[in-house]
C-alpha cells in the first residue's frame, strides 16, 4: 500500500497452482469476451476518430506549429510546452518529444532555460518510475547551479533531487537536499514551496520510522496548505499523515484521514493523485478485511493508472485486488489480476524490454513527422466539417426555437379568445336567464293581478259598492305601472344589449332632471309618505345625455322609493369638483350587508334575494343604470348600512 511517497507491500496468497487448474475455463471465456468485444472496440474507434476530427487539442496545435517552424529557439520553446503537457496525458509521449527537446537544446546559451529543461525531464521519468533515469537529470541540473542566477530555481533543483534520492532509498543524502532547499523558501518566504518542503522532509523521517518528527512537519505543511487553500497539497500530506496511522495499524483513524484526501482529489480532478489515494484506500479496505471495497477502489485505480500509463502503480494495485480475490475464493480473477502484476513488474524492470519499446517509440515518432503535414490538411478538412455541421445545426436548432416560440404565442393567443369567447358566452347565457325569468315571473305576476281584478270586477260587478271599485281601479292602475315601467326598462336595455343606444352628450340641468323624475314618481312617494328633497343647486349642469339620465334618475329614484320605510326620506345632492360632479341619491330604506353590494349590478346573480323589503324588484333597473353610466363615461359607487339606508353616489364628468 502507498501512502503519499512510499510503498507498504501487502503478501500475496499462494495461489498459483490453483490458477493453473481452471486456466482453460479462463481461456474459454476470453474468447467469447473478445467476440463481443471486438464489434464494441470498432464502433468505439470510429467514434473517436469522428470525435477526434471535432476538435483540436492543445497538444495537436503544438505539433502542428513545430512541424512548420525552423528556427531552433522556437522549437525548443513549442517542445517544452508540449511536454509540459503530455507529462499529465501521455508519459510515453512525453518522453519522445523530451529527447527530442534534449537534442535541439544542446547549443543552448541560457544557464537557467537548460536548468529547467533538465528539471522537466526530471518530472517526467520520475513520473514514469524510472528514478534513476530521473537522478541523472538532477546531476545534470545540479552541474550548473553554481550559474544559475534565479534562486528559486536552485532551490526547485534541491528539492527534486531529494525527492530522487528518496525513492532510491538515500534517505540521509535525500534529508540534506531538502534542508537546502527549506533555507532558501525561508528567506524568499514561498509559502506553497515551503509546505512542499516540509512534507518532503516529513517523508523522510516517516521511512525512518521517527513518527513524532514525521507528523511534527507534516502538520507544519497542511498547516501552510490550509492557510492558502492549497486543495492538492493538503490532500497530499492527509495522505502521507494516513499513512503513519497505518503503520500504527489504527486503521478506522486511517480510514477518516484517507477519505477526507480523496474528497479533495475528486473536487481538484487531477487524475495522477486521485489514482494513488484510491490505491491507497483499496489496500486500507484489504487491511480491514472488506475485499469487495479493496477490490472496487482498486480497480478505479488502475483504470487511471492505465490511461495515464503509470505503470508502478497498476503493478501494486494489480497485487492488491489479485490477493483480495483470492480472499473471497475468486481464484479465476485473482490469476487475471496475478498476470497483470506480473507483467507490470516486467515492464518497470526489464531493460531490454525498455530499450525495445524506445525503439518503437522511436520509428512511430519518425513516420509521424513524416505524415505530419498530410495529416494537418485532413485535421483542417475534418475541422471544416464540423464546423459547417456545428452551424447547420445551431440554425436547426434556432429555426426549432422560432417555430415553437409562435407556436406557444398562438396557442397562447388562441386560448386567451377561448377564455374571452368562454366569458362572452356565459354573459349571454346569464342575459338570456335574465330575461326568461323576467318574462316568467315578473311580467306574469303583475298580468294575473291585472286578469283577477279585471275578473272579479265581471263577475261580481252588480254587488261592489263605489268605493271598492275605487280600490279596484286603484290597484288596475298600481299593476299598470308595474308593467310600463318594466317593459320600458326591458326594452331600454335590449336596446343597450343590441347597441342601439348611443350616448349623445348635451349640457344638462341637473337640478331639473331630478325635479322632472321626483313630480312623475310623487304618487309612489306619497303612497308611502316618503319626502324627496332636491337639494342640487339650480345652475348645476354637466354633459351628458337627456334620455340616458333620465332614465337613470328614474330608475334610481324608483329603488331608494321602494325600498324605503314608510314615512322616510331620499334626498338627491352633488358635490362639484375640478374634474368631476357627484351625484348621490340617499335613503333612509332597510340598507343591506355589504357582502351583497357587489352583487347589485351583475346580471348572473339574483337580487330578489338582497334586502328584506316585501317590494321585491327584478333587478333590471340598476342592471340597465350601470350600462347606461358606461355609456356616458361615468361610473357609480354605492354605500350602505343595514337598517340605516343606502347611498348611491354617480361620478359624472364634466366633459
Amino acid at each position: 500500500m502507498k501512502f503519499g511517497r512510499y510503498y507498504v507491500y501487502l503478501h500475496i496468497g499462494k495461489v498459483y497452482n490453483i490458477m493453473l487448474k481452471i486456466r482453460k475455463n479462463i481461456t474459454f471465456k476470453i474468447t467469447l469476451i473478445k467476440v463481443i468485444a471486438l464489434p464494441i472496440a470498432i464502433i468505439l474507434v470510429i467514434s473517436g476518430l469522428f470525435i477526434e476530427g471535432k476538435a483540436q487539442s492543445k497538444e495537436d496545435s503544438l505539433i502542428n506549429i513545430l512541424a512548420q517552424v525552423s528556427n531552433n529557439a522556437q522549437k525548443i520553446n513549442i517542445l517544452y510546452d508540449l511536454c509540459k503537457i503530455l507529462r499529465k496525458e501521455s508519459l510515453e509521449e512525453a518522453v519522445i518529444y523530451f529527447q527530442d527537446l534534449v537534442e535541439v537544446s544542446k547549443e543552448i546559451e541560457d544557464i537557467d532555460k537548460k536548468a529547467e529543461i533538465y528539471l522537466l525531464g526530471e518530472e517526467i521519468y520520475r513520473l514514469k518510475g524510472d528514478y534513476e533515469k530521473a537522478y541523472y537529470y538532477d546531476l545534470e541540473a545540479l552541474k550548473l547551479k553554481d550559474e544559475i542566477k534565479d534562486v528559486k530555481l536552485k532551490a526547485t533543483i534541491y528539492n527534486t533531487t531529494g525527492i530522487d534520492l528518496y525513492r532510491l532509498k538515500k534517505l540521509e543524502l535525500a534529508l540534506t537536499y531538502f534542508n537546502k532547499a527549506k533555507d532558501i523558501y525561508i528567506k524568499t518566504k514561498d509559502t506553497k514551496k515551503l509546505g512542499d518542503i516540509y512534507n518532503n522532509i516529513a517523508l523522510i523521517y516517516d521511512s525512518q520510522n521517527d513518527h513524532k518528527k514525521a507528523k511534527k512537519y507534516y502538520l507544519r505543511s497542511v498547516g501552510i496548505f490550509k492557510e492558502i487553500n492549497n486543495k492538492d497539497g493538503e490532500a497530499e500530506v492527509l495522505n502521507n499523515i494516513a499513512g503513519i496511522y497505518y503503520k500504527e495499524k489504527n486503521f478506522d483513524k486511517t480510514l477518516e484521514i484517507v477519505n477526507k484526501s480523496l474528497k479533495i482529489r475528486r473536487e481538484i480532478g487531477e487524475q495522477r493523485p486521485l489514482a494513488y489515494t484510491l490505491l491507497n484506500i483499496g489496500a486500507l479496505y484489504f487491511a480491514l478485511q472488506k475485499y469487495d471495497k479493496a477490490i472496487q477502489y482498486g480497480q478505479e485505480s488502475i483504470e487511471i493508472a492505465e490511461q495515464i500509463g503509470i505503470l508502478p502503480m497498476v503493478k501494486y494495485a494489480s497485487k492488491n485486488i489479485s490477493e483480495a480475490y483470492a480472499k473471497i475464493n475468486d481464484f479465476e480473477n485473482a490469476y487475471k489480476y496475478h498476470i497483470k502484476y506480473s507483467t507490470a513488474n516486467d515492464s518497470i524492470f526489464n531493460k531490454e524490454m525498455a530499450e525495445s519499446i524506445n525503439k518503437l517509440q522511436t520509428q512511430y515518432e519518425t513516420k509521424e513527422k513524416e505524415q505530419q503535414i498530410e495529416m494537418q490538411k485532413l485535421e483542417i478538412q475534418r475541422i471544416t466539417i464540423f464546423w459547417i455541421a456545428s452551424l447547420a445545426i445551431i440554425v436547426l436548432i434556432l429555426v426549432l426555437i422560432i417555430i415553437l416560440v409562435r407556436q406557444n404565442k398562438q396557442k397562447t393567443a388562441i386560448n386567451q379568445l377561448l377564455e374571452q369567447k368562454n366569458n362572452e358566452l356565459n354573459t349571454l347565457v346569464a342575459t338570456k336567464d335574465k330575461f326568461f325569468a323576467l318574462i316568467s315571473h315578473d311580467l306574469k305576476n303583475p298580468l294575473l293581478a291585472f286578469g283577477n281584478i279585471i275578473e272579479q270586477l265581471d263577475i261580481h260587478f252588480e254587488y261592489i259598492n263605489h268605493d271598492e271599485i275605487h280600490s279596484y281601479i286603484k290597484d288596475l292602475s298600481i299593476s299598470s305601472k308595474q308593467i310600463n315601467n318594466l317593459l320600458a326598462n326591458l326594452l331600454q336595455w335590449a336596446a343597450v344589449q343590441n347597441n342601439r343606444i348611443v350616448c349623445q352628450p348635451q349640457k344638462v340641468n341637473l337640478h331639473t332632471v331630478v325635479n322632472q323624475n321626483i313630480k312623475l314618481l310623487k304618487n309612489n312617494s306619497d303612497i308611502k309618505h316618503i319626502a324627496v328633497y332636491n337639494l342640487i343647486p339650480e345652475d348645476c349642469t354637466a354633459l351628458l345625455d337627456v334620455k340616458l339620465i333620465h332614465v337613470i334618475i328614474r330608475n334610481l329614484l324608483s329603488n331608494a322609493i321602494k325600498y324605503n320605510k314608510e314615512n322616510g326620506a331620499v334626498t338627491f345632492a352633488v358635490q362639484q369638483h375640478a374634474e368631476h360632479i357627484e351625484l348621490s341619491i340617499e335613503d333612509t330604506g332597510i340598507g343591506m350587508e355589504q357582502a351583497d353590494i357587489p352583487k347589485l349590478f351583475r346580471i348572473d346573480v339574483d337580487t330578489k334575494t338582497i334586502g328584506s323589503s316585501a317590494e321585491k324588484g327584478t333587478g333590471l333597473g340598476l342592471i340597465l343604470v350601470k350600462e347606461m353610466l358606461d355609456k356616458c363615461k361615468a361610473t357609480i359607487n354605492v354605500e350602505s348600512q343595514k337598517e340605516v339606508g343606502s347611498k348611491f353616489i354617480i361620478f359624472l364628468p364634466y366633459n
